[in-house]
């Protein structure tokens, strides 16, 4: 499979997504990049879309873009800043206090190859974003998951986690650093591949543990796309500048990169016989890493998150 994208034939249109009247979804990073499919999409097809997104004017004026060309979709803004626990938090009780119901929880935000920093629970900017933002975020909206997932028919309740094949080209070799998550001596693409290698190994975990309660996951590549996620290669180095402008002129849009998130949210085809599937760009099947799918390493990282989270008094 190329790793662009460009020459894979979708499996998967925007026409196939069924009705999704009287369903609740939250996308992070809805703003931009295929976020901003992803979220025009599910609100056309009928569903009330929370836009989780850092800044309140470009998360509105996403929304008024949508707006624009279909005035009848229902959008909310949801403030969130993944990088910050405390951030992630609010944003989960904000959530909680408007709804009893959530049947789609895309969870699709990401930076990319960023210089080192950290996130104000001293997490690699990457590691906190990319990975522990979206962990805690799960955690605290799974009960709501569940309870819609009793009351509704098999499969109407999802986690998809958007990743990257970066979880395998740039991976550590020995899957999650947990002696140091923040690979301090590392460089900013094996951070960025730690990161996405997580948000597989999660997609997994939660299909483990939740199976049971009718909860259906899947971790998607999207392709090479399009989008603001290069911006961070620019930020690290002049050198990488050659790479993004490549990138730009050779890439999948953003719609055409939404494909596999919206195949994974809401297609029939996306089964209880393949949860926690791995899919690649316009929706088509692929292989996850090795340590992607071993499951020692998903249960050990599982265990290490939830300890963290008590760590940090969010548990």
């Amino acid at each position: 499979m190329p790793v662009i994208g460009l020459l894979t034939k979708a499996r998967f249109d925007v026409k196939d997504i069924p009705d999704l009247t009287g369903r609740v979804a939250i996308v992070t990073g809805g703003n931009t990049g295929i976020g901003r499919p992803t979220v025009a999409e599910l609100a056309r097809k009928g569903a009330k879309v929370y836009l989780a997104a850092r800044s309140p004017d470009r998360a509105n004026e996403a929304i008024q873009a949508i707006k624009s060309t279909t005035p009848t979709v229902n959008i909310v803004y949801l403030q969130l800043d993944l990088s910050d626990l405390d951030s992630v938090k609010r944003a989960a009780e904000e959530f909680l206090s408007k709804e009893t119901q959530l049947h789609t929880l895309i969870n699709n935000a990401g930076i990319m190859a960023t210089p080192y920093s950290e996130t104000p629970q001293g997490y690699e900017i990457q590691w906190g974003t990319n990975y522990m933002g979206h962990f805690l975020l799960t955690q605290l909206l799974l009960p709501t998951l569940v309870s819609t997932a009793s009351a509704s028919a098999p499969g109407s309740v999802r986690l998809v986690n958007v990743s990257s094949n970066g979880h395998e080209l740039f991976d550590t070799k020995s899957g999650i650093n947990f002696s140091d998550v923040n690979m301090k001596n590392g460089g900013p693409w094996s951070r960025y591949g730690q990161s996405k290698l997580a948000n597989v190994l999660h997609a997994k975990a939660v299909a483990d543990r939740y199976r049971a309660k009718n909860i259906l996951t899947a971790s998607v590549h999207p392709g090479g796309v399009n989008t603001e996620l290069t911006r961070g290669l620019n930020e690290t180095s002049i050198l990488y500048r050659p790479i993004t402008w490549v990138t730009k002129n050779i890439s999948l849009t953003p719609d055409q990169g939404a494909l596999s998130s919206l195949f994974a949210a809401t297609s029939p085809e996306h089964t209880f016989e393949v949860n926690g599937e791995y899919y690649g760009p316009k929706a088509t099947k692929a292989v996850p890493s090795m340590l992607a799918r071993d499951k020692g390493l998903r249960d050990r990282l599982w265990v290490w998150s939830e300890e963290e989270m008590g760590r940090l008094g969010f548990a």
